[in-house]
């Protein structure tokens, strides 16, 4: 029977030989190029900075008035949602000026909305007051002078806490009025303004509720009149 020799390998030198052959094997894939994979080339796509529209501003919207409607409306040019169920006959409020403050009427403004139509009362300055109540005969003040205007019934609303005006700044400003301003089927017209009450008259085809509120920034008066 032949002699077979066993040569004993020691566990050292054993290890030492694998470990050689690993990093020769790891020398030779880092030579390589790579390609990424499936999920390398998500994660490349994901890490890749995304671009970003801004917002788009805000609207400004039309600027009749400008600033919000406290005790009505969003908006002074805005309809929706009007309740006119809680509107009155008459309305008042007393000024918190007086015609020694110089506040003057600037314009007069009517605009028809769905439901009812709005007359605006443009003033230099915050603090007037009003009285409204419908009359059989419009007149003027002072003397009394008939006012001629389109409608069938008439609401005369008098801004109180006013004043003509005074210095050239408050001239140029000045809405001297006499002219008639229409919506649909609403017409005012400005009078006049005589110890600290500027007068105006509004035509109406007949007797509706209304309502009546003040607005600042710009200064105004707001008439919203009920519209078959």
């Amino acid at each position: 029977m032949p002699h077979t020799t066993v040569r004993n390998v020691s566990l050292p030198r054993f290890a030492g030989v694998c470990a050689a052959t690993l990093l020769t094997l790891g020398a030779l894939a880092g030579c390589s190029p790579s390609t990424p994979t499936a999920d390398d080339e998500g994660e490349q796509s994901q890490s890749q900075p995304q671009s970003v529209t801004p917002p788009q501003s805000a609207d400004p919207g039309d600027q009749s008035g400008g600033d919000s409607d406290s005790e009505a409306l969003p908006d002074e040019d805005e309809a929706a949602g009007v309740n006119t169920s809680t509107w009155a006959l008459t309305s008042s409020a007393e000024p918190t000026t007086t015609g020694e403050d110089g506040v003057i009427v600037t314009g007069l403004r009517v605009a028809a909305h769905e439901g009812f139509e709005r007359v605006v009362v443009d003033l230099g300055g915050p603090g007037a007051g009003w009285q409204a109540r419908y009359v059989d005969t419009p007149t003027g003040q002072g003397k009394g002078d008939p006012i001629e205007i389109a409608g069938n019934a008439f609401l005369q609303v008098d801004v109180t806490g006013v004043s003509i005006p005074v210095t050239d700044a408050d001239y140029a400003a000045y809405y001297e009025g006499g002219q008639q301003v229409s919506g649909n089927s609403v017409h005012a017209i400005y009078e006049s303004t005589f110890e600290g009450r500027a007068q105006f008259i509004i035509g109406v085809d007949s007797v509706e509720p209304f309502h009546i509120f003040a607005l600042d920034n710009p200064s105004r008066i707001v008439i919203d009149i009920a519209t078959k």
